[in-house]
C-alpha cells in the first residue's frame, strides 16, 4: 500500500513552499507549468470583487497563492 502524504499545516507566508512540497511528490514537473499573476492582476481582481463587497480584500494565503 502506498504512503498518502499530507500537505503539513503552518502558517499563510509558507503557503506556497507547502503546497510545492506537496505537489512535488506527485508530480515533480509540475512548477514549469505553473505561472502567477502580476500585481495589477490580483488588482483587477479584487475590483471585481468590490462590487459585490466594497470592503473586499483579498486573504494573505490567496494572495501568496496567486502570485
Amino acid at each position: 500500500m502506498e504512503e498518502r502524504v499530507f500537505a503539513r499545516k503552518e502558517t499563510e507566508e509558507d503557503l506556497f513552499e507547502r503546497l510545492f512540497d506537496y505537489i512535488c511528490n506527485l508530480n515533480i514537473d509540475w512548477i514549469d507549468e505553473i505561472k502567477g499573476i502580476t500585481n495589477e492582476e490580483i488588482k483587477e481582481l479584487e475590483n471585481i470583487f468590490k462590487i459585490v463587497d466594497k470592503d473586499f480584500k483579498l486573504s494573505k494565503s490567496l494572495y501568496v497563492y496567486l502570485k
